[in-house]
């Protein structure tokens, strides 16, 4: 596969390497196994049995296609399976897991694709997101567009009513909390799986997904992010500002806001005039 330039095979290809590794979670997810505390991985979270499984599945399925990729995962950090690699594979095989462990059916997994030479989340050209328990995949090209399974997706949905929310300081709770209120159709939560989270604030299921909390590795968002910007939702850190990052590592995301761009940009305003959010 040394020399593919079709991005569109890409997502096709990354599509079925996401199923496969879902469709095997859900068959043997409730095995008490899976839940053994494997250590820490190297991205410093805990690691669960059913992680490393879904981590091997991944990258042997790669393997086996001969894809030219650097990958970077969640339990291995990076890993090359050729010796002269052309792709980054951004690889989070089990978003979730410990609801996945504790059978609290919200657990994805996901896959981004770059250029090795072009290691940016604005570079990203193809990802999927796939939910484990509904048996659904969210996947993008730069070259075939937005789909949900077999669907090709045009426009961004804008009515979702959950309002997701995760951050280091209590205040912003409270901030959030106002502004709930004020917006009635709104309900806050917290789910568990950032990249179904994030899919799904421009699929008319949640209507804003805000993180400041600084736990949030590239590996957790870039699929789901890069979902949300190429069905035209936004994509910013807690200014405002467009979120770009580095693919080519593990690295730290300090904020990320996503979603249809007038909730984002509203949700912005109203918490920078409550007095939480500075320019820098």
């Amino acid at each position: 596969m040394s020399g593919l330039v079709d991005h569109s095979g890409i997502r096709e290809l990354v599509v079925e390497a996401s199923s496969i590794v879902a469709g095997y979670l859900r068959d043997i997810a409730g095995s008490q196994e899976l839940a053994d505390y494997m250590g820490r991985g190297a991205g410093g979270d805990t690691s669960y049995r059913a992680d490393i499984l879904a981590e091997e599945i991944l990258i042997d399925f790669l393997r086996k296609e001969h894809f030219p990729a650097r990958i970077v995962t969640e339990e291995k950090g990076v890993v090359d399976i050729v010796s002269k690699p052309e792709y980054l594979v951004l690889v989070d095989p089990l978003d979730g897991s410990l609801n996945y462990v504790s059978m609290i059916p919200y657990a994805s997994v996901s896959i981004a694709v770059a250029l090795v030479r072009k290691p940016f989340f604005s570079q990203v050209i193809a990802g999927c997101v796939s939910n484990i328990f509904l048996r659904e995949t969210y996947s993008f090209s730069i070259e075939n567009g937005v789909w949900v399974n077999g669907v090709r997706v045009e426009e961004p949905l804008c009515s979702g009513r959950a309002f997701i929310v995760y951050s280091s300081n209590p205040k912003l709770y409270r901030v959030a909390a106002e502004y709930v209120r004020e917006n009635r159709e709104y309900k806050l939560r917290i789910l568990g799986s950032a990249a179904l989270e994030l899919c799904y604030s421009v699929l008319g299921r949640t209507a804003i997904y805000y993180n400041d909390s600084g736990k949030l590795r590239n590996i957790d968002v870039v699929a789901g992010a890069g979902f949300v910007r190429r069905l035209r939702g936004a994509v910013v850190d807690r200014y405002g500002r467009e979120l770009d990052f580095r693919l080519d590592g593990l690295y730290r995301i300090s904020s990320i806001v996503a979603g249809c761009r007038e909730n984002v940009y509203r949700f912005i305003e109203y918490i920078r005039g409550r007095g939480y959010v500075v320019d820098s």
